[in-house]
């Protein structure tokens, strides 16, 4: 099993190294620093859920009109 060593900021890096056997660094592993953005608004794309329930929402009430006026033809002849 691996274990951290040691852990430390170098340069834009936070670099990890790891150890097998407490004393020695087996595996080193650098990952970049994520910076918070200055105010930026990251644009997320339109929901395909919200999207199709939308749709569906206004294919019910068009089926609906159409049924009033089904309705209206069939029994405003008689």
């Amino acid at each position: 099993m691996l274990n951290v060593l040691k852990q430390y900021i170098e340069g834009e890096m936070i670099v990890t190294e790891y150890t097998a056997d407490g004393v020695n660094v087996s595996h080193i592993v650098k990952t970049p620093i994520q910076h918070e953005t200055d105010g930026e608004i990251i644009e997320l794309p339109p929901n395909p859920l919200l999207q199709l329930q939308q749709e569906n929402d206004e294919l019910k009430a068009r089926i609906e009109l159409m049924q009033q006026a089904l309705d209206d033809l069939l029994l405003g002849g008689m």
